[in-house]
């Protein structure tokens, strides 16, 4: 039997769309993460990673005021997408992030 991602995950990840106002120091437009956990994030973007590239984003939660900062490292790069100008990537974040930004989405 194959083992799905959720099976392999130490931690579960919650559903989201939370806006990433930027990448690496750089303003970012339609950029968002798609799911996020204690230890990592699905992220949609326009500019292409490689795997292991380092990575900080700053993301703009919806019901919050301050900005967070996450500091992590690509995985792995879907590219189905990029015809649509779009790629998604795994992030595996750096230190683990115990956020409140997530947690309420239980």
């Amino acid at each position: 039997m194959k083992e799905n991602v959720t099976d392999r995950r130490r931690l579960p990840r919650y559903s989201s769309k939370l806006q990433v106002k930027e990448i690496n120091g750089s303003p970012v437009m339609g950029a968002y993460l798609l799911d996020i956990g204690p230890l990592g994030a699905r992220l949609k973007t326009a500019l292409p990673f490689n795997a292991t590239d380092l990575v900080e984003l700053i993301v703009l939660p919806t019901d919050k005021e301050k900005e967070i900062r996450l500091l992590g490292e690509v995985v792995w790069l879907d590219f189905s997408m990029a015809a649509q100008g779009y790629y998604i990537l795994g992030i595996s974040f750096l230190q683990p992030c115990w956020n409140p930004l997530f947690s309420d989405q239980q």
